[in-house]
């Protein structure tokens, strides 16, 4: 039995499970021929990570996906260092430029060790950064870490191909990447591009180009079926692609689409984060009227007082006031 080609996991690792994205890899290529910084965009299972992972590989000189345009590119990126990070992989900045340092054979932890590094060697270098959403989520990337990439960048001889979810003017316009600078962040992006769902026809192209990795030709109908239920999006194309393999596996000869459409359903619920309970709010609310209710008790036996209306709302009022200086509290100890 062959192995099912659909890969499960989030970017094809290999080139050879790369297909599809021809005008993108273009337009980046062409991009860092003059060194230009891009900014790529692109939501949860749009295929971002697997388009920088190709680059970074120079996958088309393995596995081109457009025969017309393989030698041109190679052509651009002949003198160029091209090296690829994930940046959800690094806790703080001091791990981040060790390791970007590391693949230049030079030491250090700074962005001025990089710097300096850069302008040693006589080679252009490209820093493919993928996930770098993971970088204004973690409070141990500062605003000196994006004002010294950027410095990064500056050099004569560096371009940064950038992944994120949201765009890095919405980041800096939001406040999530903070620079000591005057100029801001967002700055050294020279090109933008937006990740769409596939087209058709590249759509087509991968779910044919994986399965015959496998030793497998989807019928027309199942290709019909993947392309209509995947809505372009790569990690969706290849899940549907997966069951109707593990069907064929199975022995269904003629595969049953309205079960791999259950199973899909099934399984993309399963992935859908559950929503998170505010426990913290309504344990302290609920205490502190709990508390006040006590206290109100002893207090009215005490002076031999009768139970009114009011009496029931001062511990909720006590319990709302207390939440939201305990919540003050806690954004003053981030802050």
């Amino acid at each position: 039995m062959s192995t099912n080609p659909f890969y499960v996991g989030t970017k094809a690792e290999d080139c050879q499970q790369f297909f599809g994205r021809v005008a993108e890899v273009g337009r980046i290529v062409e991009s860092l021929a003059t060194l230009t910084t891009v900014s790529i965009i692109g939501e949860t299972q749009i295929g971002s990570s697997s388009l920088l992972s190709y680059i970074a590989q120079r996958g088309w000189e393995k596995h081109p996906i457009a025969e017309t345009e393989t030698d041109h590119w190679t052509q651009i990126l002949t003198d160029y260092d091209l090296h690829s990070f994930d940046m959800a992989l690094f806790p703080d900045t001091k791990h981040f430029f060790t390791a970007m340092l590391n693949t230049l054979g030079a030491t250090g932890h700074t962005a001025h060790d990089l710097i300096s590094a850069l302008k040693a060697r006589q080679r252009k270098v490209v820093f493919f950064l993928d996930e770098f959403d993971a970088t204004v989520n973690n409070p141990n990337f500062t605003a000196d870490f994006f004002d010294g990439l950027r410095s990064v960048a500056n050099t004569s001889t560096t371009a940064l191909v950038v992944a994120t979810k949201t765009s890095i003017p919405q980041l800096v316009s939001d406040g999530k990447i903070k620079t000591n600078s005057i100029s801001p962040f967002d700055n050294l992006i020279g090109v933008t591009i937006q990740l769409g769902p596939l087209p058709d026809n590249e759509a087509y192209d991968l779910l044919k180009g994986l399965a015959a990795l496998g030793g497998y030709t989807l019928t027309t109908e199942e290709l019909e079926f993947i392309v209509k239920e995947g809505k372009g999006y790569p990690r969706r194309l290849r899940q549907l692609g997966r069951i109707v393999i593990e069907k064929r596996q199975q022995g269904q000869k003629l595969v049953n689409l309205a079960e791999v459409k259950k199973q899909f359903a099934q399984e993309m619920q399963l992935r859908k984060p559950r929503r998170k309970i505010p426990w913290q709010p309504i344990i302290t609310i609920t205490a502190s009227i709990v508390l006040s209710l006590i206290a109100l008790f002893i207090y009215l036996d005490i002076t031999k007082r009768e139970w009114t209306t009011g009496n029931f709302i001062l511990p909720i009022v006590v319990g709302l006031a207390t939440n939201l200086i305990y919540d003050l509290w806690r954004k003053s100890q981030k802050s």
